[in-house]
């Protein structure tokens, strides 16, 4: 039973002192009032394919609202 009262008591030391540690030297990073802004292309929907023999196979398409997995599983496309 003393054992396990040391170990519990050099664990706690031991979490204190490490988190002491790391708290003292934490830096403190200050950033310029400037911020520089890129003007982006408008937003496009991601697709997905792979090419064999210079010709693209399983094409697949993002989306922008709520699909039917089970139509677009069963190949009932509504686009």
């Amino acid at each position: 039973m003393q054992k396990i009262i040391y170990k519990l008591i050099i664990m706690i030391l031991l979490f204190v002192l490490s988190a002491g540690y790391f708290i003292s030297n934490i830096k403190e990073t200050s950033y310029s009032e400037r911020t520089e802004t890129t003007e982006m292309s408008a937003a496009s929907f991601p697709t997905v394919y792979m090419l064999r023999g210079g010709k693209k196979i399983n094409l697949l398409h993002g989306y922008g609202q709520e699909i039917d997995a089970l139509g677009v599983r069963a190949g009932n496309h509504s686009a």
